[in-house]
């Protein structure tokens, strides 16, 4: 008994080892896992008062989005962007061996506003990612107030000032640039209060304003408006403006202010130097001296009335402003059931607004016709919007297509009004049942019967002689052993073979292979270059991938996980330390600096920039390898 309790002390004593062990383990696991997981957070590197600038939360090791706790940031306006997955997988084979290289980060993205100038510090927050809580960094920022001129100026017109709710007025910004200024000012952005105020403010598109000579798109506040650009006189000078409109439905009673701001960044040199366009590489660089221009809009005063709650129809749909109604129906000469095509007019201040008038709850038109659940979809056309409905008689006793009722709310007289549509006039008679007798010719009212007679070259029943014997039925066996059908199928498969034996052998020798990708590097990322969008809000990204491909392929490397200063070190290996590699290596460093600054600032990126030091780089590479 002895022996055999200490032997399963022993057993029991192990046992608590093993799993305190097998804890200790997954413990360690879990905080080595954890321990890849950095967060941190960075902005842009100029901020201004009044404008919003883009802060970033980058979490490195996990590819999924993490909870933000960002109510330390209230005091600075907090807008959420979203975020993108920017993790990176790359594989290598070499000498038959497989490397993957696995690079995970995601990005979030808020906008925020600083209301005065001066030094900050933007406090650390938390971040949950996969049940853990970590810190970002704090930051400091030096917020900056912009300048202003005279030269400069933002005006906004309203169609109307004293509106109910739901009237529709249209909102024109335009912004006055000094005919001395047009080349220096770019970069500019435009905001707008009273799209972001979605509880005052319902915003519908509308065209740009005319007498343009020419428009553009651009994004204001989270929309996309054409901006109208023409040569005018403002205050006595010759300016150039830009225009754009939207039309806005007030939502609540109350007084309001329509308020707006452009921001824009001007070249206050008083030298200016002309851009010789045989310098390929910039290395003579043009020394211009850019400020920040804030130029902001007197506010509009809108006054906005509640609708009356007295004398409202019961089929008013919202309707406010000046509207007519008019009816068409083809055709007007039917029987019983046939169908009619009903057409309705609707015109006035906003007709994409307009919905379909409830057919069914007009009683005369809902009692003498039936009218299917289905309709076509609506068009607008100048400014009416047309209904398209198919309606049948039910009776022949109906005389005319009853008037379709309209209720709006007036603004001139201030009261609400039910407009109709003139009745049409209708024949409609009784459908004739059609006997058997009658239907083939035997009856008195019938279709008179006509003699067959048999017509050369006509239907098949009249075919004479022995080729109707001839069985004439498809055979599958018969046609796949007909020479032109096996012509038609075999020639494109034995092509195919041949271009797949090719494409073996090639892929078969992998010296081949690296020298092709060497020598055609530059042309495909020159290629590429071309297809990135200049105006795009990833431009830079897209370009340093476009730059590393080009680098890993040149260099036999792996692409994703190239730095600039792995860019260097491999030129510098290969004697290329010229005016070449050096723009080049410039061009990359400005693209991963403008990463984490979402677009804003000085790392602008231009695609054609960097396809002439891809250019440059290239020439540079092969003299090196003559020399």
């Amino acid at each position: 008994m002895g022996y055999g309790s200490a032997m399963m002390k022993r057993r029991a004593i192990m046992m608590v080892l093993r799993v305190a062990a097998g804890v200790c383990l997954c413990v360690a696991g879990t905080e080595a896992a954890a321990a890849q997981i950095r967060v941190g957070a960075a902005v842009q590197k100029d901020i201004y008062v009044g404008e919003p600038f883009q802060y970033q939360i980058i979490v490195d090791g996990h590819d999924g989005p993490g909870q933000a706790d960002v109510s330390v940031l209230a005091a600075w306006s907090v807008q959420s962007q979203g975020g993108r997955d920017l993790s990176q997988r790359s594989v290598t084979i070499r000498n038959g061996r497989r490397s993957e290289q696995v690079v995970k980060r995601y990005l979030m993205a808020y906008l925020l506003t600083a209301s005065q100038a001066g030094s900050a510090t933007l406090p650390a927050v938390s971040v949950e990612v996969e049940g853990r809580t970590y810190q970002t960094n704090a930051l400091s920022i030096d917020v900056l107030s912009p300048q202003t001129t005279d030269k400069l100026d933002l005006e906004i017109t309203v169609s109307q000032t004293d509106v109910y709710v739901g009237q529709p007025i249209t909102c024109t910004v335009t912004w006055y640039i000094d005919g001395t200024m047009v080349n220096g000012v770019g970069d500019f952005d435009f905001a707008a209060s009273f799209l972001e105020q979605s509880e005052l403010w319902r915003v519908v598109a509308a065209g740009p304003p005319g007498g343009g000579d020419k428009a553009f798109e651009l994004k204001v506040g989270g929309q996309v408006v054409v901006v109208s650009q023409r040569s005018c006189k403002h205050d006595g000078r010759d300016c150039l403006a830009l225009s754009w409109q939207r039309i806005l439905i007030p939502q609540q009673a109350g007084e309001r202010s329509l308020g707006a701001h452009v921001a824009s960044k001007v070249d206050t040199s008083t030298r200016r130097r002309r851009v010789d366009p045989l310098d390929v590489f910039g290395s003579r660089r043009d020394r211009r001296s850019y400020q920040r221009f804030l130029t902001t809009a007197a506010p509009v005063a809108v006054s906005v009335k509640a609708l009356p709650g007295a004398g409202r129809p019961a089929d008013f749909a919202g309707l406010v402003g000046r509207y007519t109604i008019a009816t068409e129906a083809q055709p007007t000469e039917v029987n019983v059931g046939d169908p009619i095509t009903l057409t309705i007019r609707i015109s006035g201040e906003l007709p994409r607004e307009v919905t379909m008038p409830e057919l069914e709850s007009v009683e005369a038109l809902a009692k003498d016709f039936k009218i299917p659940s289905d309709q076509s979809a609506p068009k607008v056309v100048a400014q009416a919007k047309v209904f398209t409905q198919t309606i049948r008689p039910m009776y022949e006793t109906i005389k005319a297509i009853p008037a379709i009722p309209l209720s709006y709310f007036d603004v001139d007289g201030g009261r609400y009004v039910t407009v109709r549509s003139e009745p049409i006039p209708l024949e409609v008679m009784a459908t004739r049942v059609v006997t058997a007798a009658e239907g083939i010719g035997a009856g008195p009212v019938g279709v008179r019967a006509k003699a067959i007679t048999a017509v050369e070259g006509g239907i098949a029943a009249n075919y004479e002689g022995p080729a109707l014997l001839e069985n004439r039925a498809f055979s599958l066996g018969a046609t796949l052993v007909n020479p032109l059908v096996v012509g038609l199928w075999g020639a494109p498969l034995v092509l195919l073979a041949v271009v797949f034996v090719a494409e073996r052998l090639r892929a078969d020798n992998p010296e081949r292979r690296r020298a092709q990708l060497q020598a055609t590097a530059c042309k495909r990322a020159v290629r590429r270059l071309k297809h990135v969008s200049a105006g795009g809000s990833d431009v830079a990204d897209e370009v340093a991938d476009v730059l590393r491909q080009y680098m890993g392929e040149r260099c036999d490397r792996v692409a994703q996980s190239l730095t600039v200063r792995d860019c260097r070190e491999l030129l510098g290996a290969r004697g290329c330390q010229g005016r070449g590699a050096a723009a080049f290596c410039e061009v990359l460093e400005r693209c991963e600096n403008s990463r984490y600054a979402g677009g804003h600032g000085e790392a602008k990126v231009e695609p054609r920039e960097a396809a002439r030091c891809v250019a440059g780089l290239e020439e540079e590479l092969k003299a090196c390898r003559k020399g």
